[in-house]
């Protein structure tokens, strides 16, 4: 069958080549951000979501530059597994990179950054693979939406399909039987994780917490515990 002029192949030569910039780019990314600043922070991340980052993204970018891409990457702009340390170090700072980090490099004082970093924290929606922290129980009969109001017709074959036994009576979404969706404890299936939505269950918390401070007026490394 002839190609249409919208049909695109990429060369898996060519896809390795970008997956190679970038990671190269994350490096070098670090690297420059090492050079510019007096301080950098080890930092866990928790149910991170993009928007949220975006906004803290914005919130430092005056006084800081926030390094994400993966621990291995970000171990090896730092000095770790031989990348080679760019300032004195840092390399024992690669070795709190952990499970799912980040970096910060910044010029603010460390009141400002502990302040910044304890007043991200904010309530969304589990994902599928992670434990549900409350019980969503519902009863059998009209089934209405976090404000009270009835759900939306069109949102029945959706319910249906994520495990809850409905039907449209007379264009009310309906519940057939009570039915628990999850118990704290549970691993959410992707069902799970989209009727917690749909009920406006928030699991989650995002969150961020600081784990180790390097200083570059003394190359000293110090672990930040629950600071």
């Amino acid at each position: 069958m002839p190609k249409s002029k919208r049909d695109k192949v990429v060369a898996l030569t060519q896809a390795k080549k970008k997956d190679r910039a970038w990671k190269g780019k994350v490096i070098d990314d670090a690297r420059a951000a090492a050079d510019a600043f007096p301080a950098a922070y080890v930092f866990a991340v928790s149910n991170l979501r993009n928007d949220r980052l975006q906004d803290l993204r914005a919130s430092l970018r005056p006084t800081s530059k926030l390094c994400l891409g993966g621990v291995g990457k970000l171990r090896v702009a730092l000095g770790g597994k031989g990348g080679g340390e760019p300032r004195p170090g840092l390399a024992k700072l690669a070795a709190h990179l952990s499970g799912t980090a980040g970096l910060l490099f910044t010029s603010l004082p460390h009141a400002d950054v502990v302040r910044e970093f304890h007043g991200f924290e904010h309530a969304d929606y589990a994902r599928a693979g992670s434990r549900a922290t409350a019980e969503l129980a519902l009863e059998a009969g009209p089934l209405a939406g976090p404000t009270g109001a009835p759900l939306a017709h069109t949102l029945e074959p959706a319910l249906r399909s994520h495990g809850l036994p409905t039907k449209l009576d007379r264009g009310v979404v309906t519940l057939l039987a009570d039915t628990v969706v999850c118990r704290p404890g549970d691993v959410l299936t992707p069902g799970a994780a989209a009727l917690l939505r749909v009920f406006g269950q928030r699991q989650a918390v995002c969150r961020l917490r600081l784990l180790a401070r390097w200083d570059a007026e003394t190359g000293e490394v110090r672990a930040l515990g629950e600071e």
